[in-house]
């Protein structure tokens, strides 16, 4: 009791410092009535990309079973980009380079809502970039899809658009989702088997569209 009391209270605190005024507010039946995406990989060199459903955990484990050679290779590159991830003297990478340009132009609000364990956050990060491809989101406004969850820990993407929107590259998504990350995350100090990192918020793109990062069931 004490860990969980300790961790509402750090938490709350997180919020009341780092959080800033929302321009725009979502309800809990936003993500209640989420759907996934429809994801185009060209799983075949020289064929028609191959649509699948669901979040990206969900796509890999499709792969797993119809197309073992790419999802290895998928899962290759994944555990390479978290290697490097963890690496401290790692050089820029070309998915870094474009986080900064990110940066420069769009904005977070952070602890806006329910917080999730870093890690799995960060997983779902890689597994974006690990898998080459582009996804749609339906038609907004207000429309929310999530693209990855796994330990409670969710991304979503959210068009205010009223046609569906077409995202071209999966790391347009990832690298929104790191940017909002290294902005919102923070320790949480004596929360027992609690402690560590968690994160929240909401990265805010001048397409009209934004991605979160947050606790889900899953």
């Amino acid at each position: 009791m004490r860990s969980a009391t300790a961790l509402l209270l750090a938490l709350a605190n997180f919020s009341l410092v780092s959080a800033a005024p929302a321009t725009k507010v979502l309800d809990e039946s936003v993500f209640e009535n989420a759907d996934t995406p429809t994801w185009k990989i060209a799983v075949v060199e020289g064929e028609a990309p191959v649509e699948f459903k669901g979040t990206i955990q969900d796509v890999m484990k499709q792969l797993e079973v119809d197309y073992p050679e790419y999802a290895r290779k998928a899962h290759e590159r994944i555990d390479a980009a978290i290697e490097a991830e963890e690496a401290d003297d790692a050089p820029p990478s070309p998915e870094a380079q474009a986080l900064e340009r990110l940066k420069k132009r769009d904005h977070n609000v952070c602890w806006n809502f329910p917080s999730a364990r870093e890690r799995p956050i960060n997983d779902g990060i890689q597994y974006l970039r690990g898998i080459a491809g582009g996804l749609t989101v339906r038609a907004g406004p207000r429309a929310c899809d999530r693209i990855s969850c796994s330990s409670n820990a969710g991304i979503f993407i959210c068009n205010d658009n009223s046609t569906p929107f077409w995202i071209p590259s999966w790391d347009n998504v990832a690298n929104a989702a790191k940017a909002c990350n290294n902005e919102c995350r923070q320790f949480c100090f004596d929360c027992g088997l609690q402690t560590g990192w968690w994160t929240a918020g909401q990265r805010f793109h001048d397409a009209n569209f934004n991605v979160i990062i947050r606790e889900s069931s899953c």
